[in-house]
Formats: structure tokens, C-alpha cells, sequence
């Protein structure tokens, strides 16, 4: 027989679960009504922080909430994206990485988190990795710096964004490749990198395209070698530079920059980020950042863009 505390407990509990359902209904039909924060793992001044900056601006005229760009770094790229694996999952926190910044490093490093910590929102820039070098250290192409190499062994340095990187793995092929004995030197991020290149403080670096493309223009620094087509890059004269498979190795590293977001992210939220989002990276205004920085942009969507992660991870893991 039921009595009436249970009755009334189990009333209690149907006017909870009511008032929990408006509740969450509500929040999606306001979602978003307050600062979207974009962590990026990486430096200012970056590729991935400039993307990152460009995007969020679009993002503000779309949602009309303001766009916050924070820069997480330390631990190569770690420690932004565990802050945005541990952080609330209520719509509000994002990670903006390159696809392979992401991967790389599950695969070579074993960092404490997985592609399942995450809900892809979608990729928005395509690029590969290529090598540079100041124009004074006299290169004008990988053979040159190869050629340098043997002459010289473990005398030359070799600047890459952070170990366990796409473009630390560009430079293990390429040294692997050829047998040369070079100091791999680990940068935190794309802008200090760019800082020693320019400043002639390591013989050649390995970053993501199209980083220091406005040094190449004025002929301060030479593109040696790339990871992947630059038939589609901004800039004529190095459309058709010599790719990994022109020096034998049947790969191609390039990466896409994309939005994340924490996996206990409501779908729903999820699919409304993926609107703004979507629409930001197809705005004319994005496009002419892309037109100036390099590359067009793309657009990948949630679903997609994660079924390209799993086929990247496992391109890294045949390497492995």
C-alpha cells in the first residue's frame, strides 16, 4: 500500500525533473548569452593564435556575445587542452588546435587525454608543414641543407614548434630520410620560433604553414621543403615547391585548425556552436584573413571533421 510521504516524495521528484527540463530548454534557447571563451594552446603571434583571433571576431558579429581568446600554453600544447577538458561543460569553453597538434602527440607522447575528451565543433583552416630558413644561412632548398648537414655533423640546429608536434615528426622523416646527424630544437610554439628564425638563432625551422610567408615575400627568409601541396598557397612563386614525396617519402603532413569542445558538452549546445562557428569560418571577412595569411579557409563540420581526426590518427600511427 502506498503511503502518502511516498506519494509525495515521488511528486516532489516529478516537479524537480519538470523544473530541470524548463531549465535546460531555456538555457539552449538563450545559448549563447554570455562571453565565449576560445582557449588556444599555444603563444601569441602564432599561426594557430592568429586563425584563433580571426575566427573570434566573426564569432562576435554571429552570436553577439563577446569572443575571448586565451593563450594556455606549456607542456607542448598540454596544458590548454586539458584546461578545456576539465572545464565546465556548459557551451561557453572551446579549444581552437590544429588536428595534427592534436593527434602527434597522442600517438608519439601518450598526453593525458584522448579525441573521445572532446565533441568536434569543425575545422576551419587547412595547411601543411614546411621548412624555413633565413635567407643568410645561404639555402635554397632541403638538398642545400642536407649537403650543410654532412659537412657538418651535429653542428646544425633545427628549430620545431614543440616535440611530438606534426612538425617534429616533418623533421624526423626528413632527417631519418637522409641520414644526417642535426640538434632538433624545441621551440614552445610557432611565435618564438619565428622569433629565432628571423633572428638568424637556428639554422633552419620546421613550422605550419603559412607562418613567416610575409618573410618569404620580402626575401628575408627561403621555404626548403614542405609537407604537403602548396599548389592552393597566396603566393605564386611557391606553388609548386617540393613536397616530402618529391624526396621520397610517401607522406604528406599537414594539419587542419579546428573548435573543440568538452565531450560532456550537451549535443544540443554542441550543435548550436557548430552553427556559429560554420558560419563565422564562410564569412567573407574570414575569407579575407585567409586571402592575406595565406590559404582560403575550409569548413568541416562536427561529425566530419572527427571522422578526419580518427583517419589522421591513424595515418601518425602507421609512421609510428
Amino acid at each position: 500500500m502506498t503511503n502518502l510521504k511516498t506519494i509525495t516524495r515521488a511528486l516532489s521528484i516529478a516537479v524537480v525533473g519538470a523544473i530541470c527540463v524548463g531549465t535546460a530548454g531555456e538555457a539552449l534557447a538563450e545559448y549563447p548569452n554570455n562571453t565565449l571563451r576560445i582557449t588556444v594552446p599555444w603563444r601569441a603571434g602564432g599561426g594557430t593564435d592568429s586563425v584563433a583571433r580571426a575566427l573570434a571576431t566573426e564569432m562576435e558579429k554571429i552570436s553577439g556575445q563577446a569572443v575571448l581568446v586565451e593563450n594556455v600554453t606549456g607542456g607542448s600544447g598540454t596544458a590548454g587542452m586539458l584546461a578545456v577538458k576539465n572545464a565546465k561543460p556548459d557551451g561557453y569553453a572551446m579549444v581552437l588546435n590544429g588536428s595534427a597538434d592534436i593527434t602527434a602527440p597522442i600517438v608519439f607522447k601518450n598526453v593525458p587525454y584522448s579525441m573521445d575528451d572532446y565533441k568536434c565543433v569543425g575545422g576551419v583552416y587547412a595547411t601543411p608543414t614546411w621548412i624555413i630558413a633565413n635567407k643568410e644561412q645561404g639555402y635554397k632548398d632541403f638538398g642545400d641543407f642536407v649537403k650543410a648537414a654532412k659537412a657538418a655533423p651535429g653542428k646544425l640546429s633545427l628549430g620545431v614548434t614543440a616535440l611530438g608536434t606534426p612538425d617534429h615528426v616533418t623533421a624526423d622523416l626528413l632527417i631519418k630520410k637522409y641520414g644526417i646527424d642535426v640538434r632538433v630544437i624545441p621551440f614552445n610554439g610557432g611565435a618564438p620560433l619565428k622569433k629565432a628564425l628571423i633572428g638568424n638563432q637556428v639554422n633552419a625551422g620546421v613550422l605550419i604553414a603559412p607562418v613567416m610567408l610575409e618573410e618569404v615575400k620580402a626575401g628575408v627568409a627561403n621555404v626548403l621543403v614542405a609537407g604537403g601541396s602548396l599548389k592552393s598557397i597566396k603566393h605564386a612563386p611557391l606553388q609548386n615547391m617540393a613536397t616530402l614525396k618529391d624526396h621520397g617519402i610517401d607522406q604528406e603532413i599537414s594539419m587542419i585548425r579546428g573548435v573543440y569542445m568538452p565531450k560532456a558538452t550537451p549535443d544540443a549546445v554542441v550543435e548550436k556552436a557548430i552553427e556559429i562557428v560554420g558560419e563565422a569560418a564562410q564569412s567573407q571577412s574570414f575569407k579575407d584573413f585567409g586571402d592575406k595569411f595565406g590559404f582560403d579557409p575550409v569548413w568541416i563540420p562536427g561529425k566530419a571533421f572527427c571522422e578526419f581526426m580518427k583517419s589522421e590518427d591513424a595515418a601518425y600511427r602507421s609512421i609510428k
